[in-house]
């Protein structure tokens, strides 16, 4: 049953509807008769619950609209109304299926649930064969039975139809009155119309209504139905079907979505080359730094005379670091007047004294060469063998060879495997007073043994010497004696590396004549500020083409709004929730955001590898034998914050204009009104 008492509407000064008053039962064709401009259509928007702004009250089933909040109109509107538009109010991108079909996604209706009642709606209104073409591809009647198949689909008690006839010709108008009249068996129709033949020929009440008052009311059959209304059920749209509405609007505006989201990708590119590039280099140069300094590391250094210089270290205050750091393991002594040079190897070579001179008169020889600039402590890094063994103690000239260097050494006919037992010429020169070419300078070609090759690749040439290697190579072709020899810095290791700093400052408070640093923390702290302060440059330039992206999709969903006004009134008008409207647009600035991410980081991805290869290249153009480098690291991690933190820009970028489409009118946006 329904009861409107006392509904009076104004628009302004104007009166709209004045004192309007009657009941309705269930299971009539009602037909509300007048002229354009005569309070029709407003009537029936208040009986819809499209427009609360009225004096009086409805009555419906015995819940008054006038005292029910948003949330309980909506679930009327859902459960108890279903509307049939003058001008069809379909979504037209849609299929007739999928018009229909829309009623019953607000209401989280199963999807077998769904197909098997909208297969059943169409069949019923005769257009079964047409459900999968688009409503705009039907006839006017054909058009206008989908919408009182979709006006059905939430089984409601009372149908409202607006001038349902308005727009058809006599065979369709005749053809949907005969489906109207044959629901009011046992629903409430109330129909607005102009035409009085057909309120005389089809309707079971007909009221006359002129300048918004009620002239008559007239019953031709006095039935009274009992009123048999369902519990009803809250309006509650998923939103996975948001979503799933979100994505069709956007696919159907493909060319726009792919362009802002290509704008917004741009400045996700660059802060991913910013990411990938500084950390890339951070992690080759972290890796170039530990093979020279191991991380667990601590460098040792004498004070000098003057605040902030430093001294020469003796072998003497070598032997007391030891004693100091008597937890810590030390490195080898290596005086820093003595720098090796030029490798060559040569199995059948035994004149080392031609290849002295050829090296010293800059002869070019015949024998594979590299440069070495230092011995590294055996006994400082965890080397694994690749091939080889281990340097023998009595022979204090075995070394092992990294991979890389190995492979610089070997003729085109060998393999790296074949370096083992050879024999490996090293020039040596003791610096002079006035450097390498001053007096006292002196130049030997000492004879090493290739006992291992080590697994791994290092940037730059280097073999690794047992811990009394100097003292030898002093004595044996120097003619000096170790203790008389003095060098620039010591190297220490620790077991826990957990402990480095603390264990520096430990030594350091001890003592005042040495100065204890982790060594790779002091290299690295001053390429990780300067990686630091490049990669925040390139993050705020970058973070400026975001921010207007940001803008932009803003700008493109508000006018995804206003397209979208009229379906934004169907919605509403079929039960959905402004939290529904407010989801949809939410959805779409998300998925827009999740595109542009994906774009995003997939080009950088694609860059970083092509850098990559290119310095590798560029790399391996001077030394062949070289690793492959990665400069450029854009991680798992840093791609997925990527993409997480561009769509959740892009959602708080799509706020605003969702809030005002939950906002819109109904009878506003069905009208499309701007």
């Amino acid at each position: 049953m329904l009861q409107v008492k006392n509904v009076t509407k104004y628009y302004g000064d104007f009166k709209a509807l004045d004192d309007v008053n009657f009941t309705l039962n269930d299971g009539n064709l009602v037909a509300i008769v007048g002229v354009s401009g005569g309070g029709k259509t407003t009537l029936m928007n208040i009986l819809g619950a499209l427009d609360s702004d009225f004096e009086g009250d409805v009555v419906v089933n015995g819940k008054s609209l006038k005292q029910a909040a948003n949330k309980d109109l909506e679930t009327y509107r859902k459960n108890t109304i279903g509307f049939v538009f003058q001008n069809f109010t379909l979504i037209n991108s849609l299929t007739a299926f999928e018009n229909v079909e829309l009623a019953l996604e607000i209401s989280n209706v199963s999807k077998q649930e769904r197909i098997a009642k909208v297969n059943d709606l169409l069949s019923k209104v005769g257009l079964l064969e047409h459900a999968n073409k688009k409503v705009n591809v039907l006839s006017g009647g054909q058009k206008q039975r989908v919408a009182i198949a979709r006006a059905l689909a939430n089984d409601p008690d009372i149908i409202l139809a607006d001038e349902p006839t308005g727009a058809l010709d006599i065979e369709n108008s005749l053809e949907v009155m005969k489906i109207l009249k044959d629901i009011a068996k046992t629903k409430l129709v109330i129909m607005v119309t102009h035409n009085q033949e057909l309120a005389d020929q089809y309707s079971d009440v007909e009221i006359k209504i002129k300048d918004g008052q009620i002239q008559s009311i007239v019953d031709k059959n006095h039935l009274v139905v009992e009123n048999t209304s369902k519990n009803d059920s809250k309006a509650n749209m998923p939103f996975k079907t948001a979503l799933q509405l979100a994505f069709r609007n956007l696919k159907l505006k493909k060319g726009r979505t792919i362009a802002t989201a290509i704008g917004m990708s741009i400045g996700i590119i660059g802060i991913a080359l910013a990411l990938a590039l500084t950390t890339g280099t951070r992690e080759t140069i972290s890796n170039q730094v530990l093979s020279i300094f191991p991380a667990n590391a601590i460098t040792v250094t004498k004070a000098g005379e003057d605040e902030g210089t430093s001294a020469a270290i003796s072998y003497q205050d070598y032997l007391r670091i030891k004693e100091i750091a008597s937890e810590a393991q030390t490195s080898i002594f290596i005086p820093s007047s003595f720098m090796g040079t030029i490798a060559s190897t040569d199995k059948d070579s035994a004149d080392i004294e031609t290849f002295r001179q050829n090296r010293i008169n800059n002869v070019e020889s015949a024998y594979p060469a590299t440069m070495i600039p230092s011995a590294m402590p055996l006994n400082t890094f965890d080397v694994n063998l690749g091939f080889g063994s281990m340097p023998d103690s009595n022979h204090p000239y075995d070394v092992v060879l990294s991979l890389s260097t190995a492979q610089e050494l070997i003729r085109e006919d060998q393999n790296v495997e074949d370096l083992i037992g050879q024999n490996l010429y090293q020039t040596f020169m003791q610096f002079g007073t006035g450097g390498m070419q001053g007096e006292g300078a002196n130049t030997q070609i000492v004879t090493l043994r290739v006992s291992g090759i080590s697994s791994e690749n290092t940037l730059m040439s280097t073999m690794y010497v047992q811990e009394d290697f100097y003292k030898h190579l002093l004595e044996d072709y120097f003619d000096m004696n170790i203790e008389d020899a003095s060098t620039n810095m010591v190297m220490i290791t620790v077991a826990d590396i957990n402990t480095i700093q603390d264990y520096a400052t430990q030594l350091n408070d001890s003592q005042n004549d040495f100065n204890f640093a982790p060594s790779a923390d002091s290299v690295l702290s001053t390429v990780n500020t300067i990686l630091d302060l490049v990669r925040n440059v390139l993050i705020a330039f970058s973070s400026v083409s975001v921010f207007i992206a940001v803008i932009m999709i803003a700008i493109v969903i508000y006018i995804s709004v206003l397209e979208k006004r009229m379906e934004i009134g169907i919605i509403r008008a079929i039960g959905g929730r402004m939290k529904d409207i407010r989801n949809i647009f939410v959805s779409e600035s998300m998925l827009v955001g999740l595109l542009s991410g994906i774009i995003g980081v997939s080009v950088a991805y694609g860059i970083t590898q092509i850098i990559n290869h290119l310095v590798t290249n560029l790399l391996r153009a001077q030394n062949p034998h070289l690793p492959a480098m990665s400069v450029a690291h854009l991680s798992m991690m840093n791609m997925l914050f990527l993409i997480g933190i561009t769509t959740l820009l892009a959602i708080i970028s799509g706020l605003v204009p969702s809030l005002k489409a939950a906002a819109l009118d109904p009878v506003d946006a069905i009208r499309k009104k701007l």
